[in-house]
């Protein structure tokens, strides 16, 4: 990890159990990765056959460390790296979509204002974001509790790993 890049890295034990459920759905699977940090949700994903991953990040050296991550992995031509605020670069995530699995990981501070929150889940719940059985997983603080459902996109899962917990969204179309 390079000096200076501040981000909260999931464990690798929480990131093994969140891809043993996710299972056979990675293989294939078009994925986004947001606010991806170090990028070590969408490594693993295309490490485990993900055909392709789109990550948006806002930090340049987070940025850097991204491509850095991909050209030491060998997995850079099936991926493409956005540099912004996942809300502010939204219309280029749809030029890369849609998707079949996205991962949400922002600072928590963006959970303390719901509403941006909720705008983001939203937002991917449109059918240019997301796949018609598209799954959205959202890494959170245990003690906040994400809506049964946003939009087209409804609660199928929720895990608990000490203080964090993730929320499986799917996207439903009835």
């Amino acid at each position: 990890m390079p000096r200076g890049l501040r981000v909260r890295p999931t464990g690798a034990r929480l990131r093994t159990s969140l891809f043993s459920i996710l299972g056979e759905r990675v293989g294939g699977a078009r994925v986004a990765d947001l606010f991806a940090g170090s990028g070590a949700f969408g490594i693993e994903a295309l490490s485990r056959g993900a055909a392709f991953c789109c990550f948006v990040e806002a930090l340049p050296v987070a940025v850097q460390a991204i491509r850095a991550n991909l050209e030491a992995t060998r997995l850079a031509e099936r991926a493409a790296v956005i540099r912004g605020d996942a809300f502010r670069t939204l219309d280029r995530l749809a030029e890369c979509g849609p998707f079949d699995l996205v991962f949400l990981d922002p600072p928590y501070r963006y959970f303390t204002r719901p509403g941006r929150l909720l705008e983001l889940l939203e937002a991917l719940g449109g059918s240019s974001y997301l796949a018609d059985e598209g799954l959205v997983v959202v890494q959170h603080d245990k003690r906040t509790t994400l809506p049964e459902r946003v939009r087209v996109l409804s609660r199928c899962d929720l895990r608990n790993y000490g203080n964090t917990s993730v929320t499986f969204l799917a996207r439903t179309l009835s």
